[in-house]
């Protein structure tokens, strides 16, 4: 995964890891309605700013992996059984440690 850019965490406090104690997120959460996902690796997960394409029906924005942008752009990201994904113009696809596929 190339490093693209990141967002200032300073002032986007949100979309930093919160320490060795966060929790993971349940099963079965979307963003949206959820600002965040905390995955099995203590990844922070969130929807930035970013517009990208429109043909889902839904907009799309960048997938962010804390604070720094994955180069990817979806409608949804969901957390389910342990693995994230994202729904986007290219449908479903799984994160897998390094990239999406």
């Amino acid at each position: 995964m190339a490093d693209i850019a990141h967002y200032d965490v300073k002032l986007f406090p949100f979309m930093r890891p919160r320490g060795p104690h966060t929790p993971i997120t349940e099963s079965y959460v979307s963003i949206p309605p959820a600002l965040v996902i905390t995955d099995n690796e203590g990844a922070l997960w969130t929807l930035g700013f970013d517009q990208g394409e429109w043909r889902t029906g839904e907009f799309e924005f960048d997938v962010v992996r804390n604070g720094r942008k994955t180069g990817e752009h979806a409608c949804r990201i969901e957390f389910r059984a342990g693995r994230v994904r994202i729904f986007g113009t290219a449908g479903w696809r799984v994160w897998n440690g390094k990239t999406f596929i």
